[in-house]
């Protein structure tokens, strides 16, 4: 709780809060083992060496994981997340024109969207990531397109969105991307310092006429 409570306290995400937020869960600590010391001292000073070693071994193991970017940037959370032909805000909401989405099913055996576009398109990638009240702070949509060749992820664009927290449904934001390839295609979308919120996998084909679309609103 201490990881995530510093950080809503000071309204911002980093390596300062992180660290502050450990030294905070450290004092905690401490004064808990103090109490236990008084209240039973015998058995404490029996267990006082595994428990500084427990305690070293946690410590190290978070920030290891934390500089690593294997922890997930918590308090962000991704609400919701898709990729679509157009994207436009109206009356506070979101208006989407989107193909035929597969079923849920479908994505636990490797197959995405395939987004129908003609030469020269736009395809455009809609994003809301909770976050707690008071907090701002800037996300990334990193468009990624897989070399066929080396089979390696190739970034074409990077956008830089800035987000508010406080929205129960998450801050909306969105990117888009001018004439993407034929091929597979993802969005990593992150932190400022890379650390992962979320991705959407998808496919690209090119067609001669406009994709059927349906459109539909966001809340």
């Amino acid at each position: 709780y201490a990881i995530m409570l510093v950080p809503m306290v000071v309204a911002r995400i980093g390596t300062i809060p992180f660290l502050a937020s450990g030294g905070v869960a450290l004092g905690i600590f401490f004064c808990y083992m103090q109490a236990l010391a008084r209240l039973g001292h015998d058995r404490y000073a029996g267990a006082r060496r595994q428990i500084a070693i427990g305690m070293a071994v946690i410590t190290i193991v978070t920030n290891a994981f934390y500089f690593l970017k294997v922890f997930p940037p918590l308090p962000l959370v991704l609400t919701q997340a898709g990729v679509y032909h157009h994207v436009e805000r109206m009356d506070g909401d979101f208006q989407v024109s989107q193909e035929e989405v597969p079923a849920r099913w479908r994505n636990l055996f490797g197959t995405y969207p395939v987004m129908h576009i003609q030469h020269g398109g736009k395809l455009y990638l809609f994003s809301a990531v909770f976050a707690p009240r008071g907090l701002t702070t800037h996300i990334l949509h990193e468009w990624q397109w897989l070399n066929p060749a080396g089979r390696d992820w190739i970034t074409q664009q990077r956008v830089d969105l800035g987000i508010r927290g406080g929205r129960e449904s998450g801050f909306r934001s969105y990117s888009v991307k001018s004439a993407p390839g034929p091929g597979e295609w993802r969005v990593n979308i992150e932190t400022a310092d890379g650390r992962a919120i979320g991705r959407v996998r998808f496919s690209v084909e090119e067609q001669a006429v406009p994709p059927a679309v349906i459109t539909k609103i966001l809340k």
